[in-house]
């Protein structure tokens, strides 16, 4: 035989190697009565080894594992002669417990007839403890899925209600306002119509912000529909109605080198709108807006300048989380989506959005790769 190093008679001595090891040994007849005992299941069961001797190893369990080796594992050892690693209770000296695995396994003789049996015992205090905390992590695990599908379903009836039973609503008031106004000839229910309609008009910008909000936060995000859009048409369009809400705002638009690219043009629109309107809230009365967009290769760049205060440096890093605004603006009104609605939209067509702001002026600019043409 082989040997990597020195060998001494303790190597071979049976006498130390069943009393001096981690597991505990026990040497029982073909009956199951006990011949032997190691001294370390001696020390876990706080007993001498002696006062075991001739009697049944079921008396070494509590009364649960005495029961289940007697209708289990006695059977079981009979009839295969082994079973292993086996879960049970020790029941030490004063009462305590000691969980095991076991072994066992009958040594038979020549002719086949059972020599002895020979048990080991691991203390599974380690292990049981690792399959109990696994047990709980597993039903922590469950139970928090259980609370997701729950807040799944509440996002679902939360948007629901957003999406149908407060627009629906609203969208019977604004026609009503807008029938009542056309048809009205009195100047003074015209101006109440008139009164509702924007109102009503207002209302609807909400619920599209919070409902955008839900659908980014709660939801299954930002969805778009890429279709070629002309954003020169576009982005034309948008500013002509701001000018129409904005008589005294000077807005520059250069645009027109930006072209037909693929996007959702709503909510490029929608993009555009907040960017657009917070430009000029924020900005100086004095100076115009400056609203330039052109593609460059692969990508278009759309940028919109005002001048005015900068934006305060520690407001910089959460201008597009949800609920921000500027404490130090006049025009700090509103619920502060604007621009965390914008960010989503740029997230959906693949771009992002990036400002700068100095004591000269501020600038967003959004840039977005502009996809492939489909064939005529």
């Amino acid at each position: 035989m082989a040997s990597s190093g020195p060998v001494t008679p303790l190597m071979y001595d049976f006498e130390d190697f069943f009393n001096h090891s981690l597991v505990g040994y026990v040497i029982t007849s073909k009956d199951g009565k006990v011949i032997r005992v190691n001294a370390v299941m001696e020390d876990w069961l706080g007993r001498d080894g002696a006062s075991l001797e001739t009697k049944d190893i079921a008396q070494v369990f509590t009364v649960g594992g005495r029961i289940y080796y007697e209708t289990h594992l006695s059977p079981l050892l009979k009839m295969q002669g082994h079973f292993d690693e086996v879960a049970l209770e020790l029941k030490a000296a004063g009462g305590d417990k000691v969980q095991v695995l076991v072994n066992a396994f009958e040594r038979k003789q020549g002719d086949g007839q059972v020599a002895f049996i020979r048990y080991s015992f691991f203390r599974a205090t380690d292990r049981r403890r690792f399959e109990q905390n696994l047990f709980e992590s597993k039903l922590s695990a469950e139970t928090s899925l259980e609370k997701e599908r729950e807040l799944s379903q509440l996002r679902e009836l939360f948007i629901g209600v957003l999406g149908h039973d407060l627009k629906n609503p609203l969208g019977s008031i604004t026609a009503g306002a807008e029938l009542l106004s056309a048809v009205s000839a009195d100047d003074k229910t015209r101006k109440i119509a008139r009164i509702v309609l924007n109102g009503a008009t207002r209302m609807n910008v909400l619920i599209n912000d919070v409902l955008d909000l839900a659908r980014g936060r709660l939801g299954t995000g930002m969805t778009v529909d890429l279709r070629p859009v002309s954003l020169l048409t576009l982005f034309t369009q948008i500013v002509e109605e701001f000018r129409l809400a904005w008589p005294g705002t000077n807005i520059d638009l250069n645009v027109e080198h930006v072209g037909t690219i693929m996007c959702d043009g709503s909510r490029i629109g929608q993009l555009f709108s907040n960017l657009l309107v917070n430009a000029i809230k924020h900005g100086s009365d004095a100076s115009p807006v400056f609203v330039r967009a052109e593609r460059q290769d692969t990508m278009m760049e759309l940028s919109i300048r005002n001048e005015g205060l900068p934006i305060p440096a520690d407001l910089i890093d959460k201008l597009f989380e949800p609920f921000t605004r500027n404490p130090g603006s006049a025009a700090s009104g509103g619920m502060g989506l604007g621009l965390y609605i914008a960010s989503e939209i740029a997230q959906a067509h693949n771009g992002i959005i990036g400002v700068e702001s100095t004591s000269a002026f501020t600038q967003f600019t959004f840039t977005m790769p502009v996809g492939d043409l489909p064939p005529e």
